[in-house]
């Protein structure tokens, strides 16, 4: 299967299971970044409600989106979920021992998936393991479009919610803070920018490794 097909389908799972516990690691893995990166921008100042802070969330999620999406065509594609799991887990580990509370389902969800690699690691599964990369790979984009679209729509009405549910879970609404922007709702602003900024992913998302 051509990479951008394979990218293709890893979107539209991700999308249809963002609100599910399926997804749990990847969002946890995103959602420990975006504290972090939200965090180092209120000490240089610009504080985590204003618009600002929020535009430098999407452009940095967007960038390390396409910076994981051009790296996917290397060698090093195999050992981005194992860098990106542990690199969460760590930094899990470390408040844990900051703040003296446990939450043993996200330490479930990191070492199952951490399991999962190693199998396939050991057993030098190449298909599966394109397969899991690619979730891993596109997921920072998913993370957008469910901050800045699912979220919104989610939010709007009870039919909304149930027609929308992957945005359930989804962290934060990346599209509130855009809202009566030029008079224009946050949802707009919120399209409008995933297909500025996603375009870049999708077109390097071709000519990767076929599997």
């Amino acid at each position: 299967m051509r990479s951008e097909e394979r990218a293709g389908i890893v979107a539209v799972i991700l999308l249809f299971l963002w609100g599910t516990l399926i997804t749990e690691p990847l969002r946890l893995i995103l959602d420990i970044f975006c504290e972090m990166l939200t965090g180092t921008l209120v000490r240089i100042g610009l504080p985590s409600d204003g618009l600002a802070n929020n535009v430098v969330v999407i452009l940095v999620f967007a960038v390390v989106g396409l910076g994981l999406t051009i790296l996917s065509k290397t060698e090093l594609s195999d050992y981005i979920p194992l860098v990106l799991t542990c690199g969460g887990m760590g930094v899990f580990l470390v408040r844990t021992l900051i703040t003296g509370r446990m939450e043993t389902g996200k330490l479930v969800a990191f070492s199952v998936v951490l399991i999962i690699l190693a199998a396939l690691y050991f057993l030098s599964l190449k298909t599966p393991l394109l397969w899991i990369t690619d979730l891993f790979v596109f997921s920072p984009a998913v993370f957008l479009v469910a901050g800045l679209i699912l979220r919104p729509l989610w939010k709007i009405s009870d039919i909304t919610s149930v027609l929308f549910y992957s945005g359930r879970l989804q962290s934060v609404d990346l599209a509130e803070r855009f809202d009566s922007l030029l008079k224009l709702p946050g949802l707009v602003w919120g399209i409008f920018i995933c297909v500025i900024l996603l375009l870049p992913t999708v077109y390097y998302s071709a000519g990767r490794k076929k599997g």
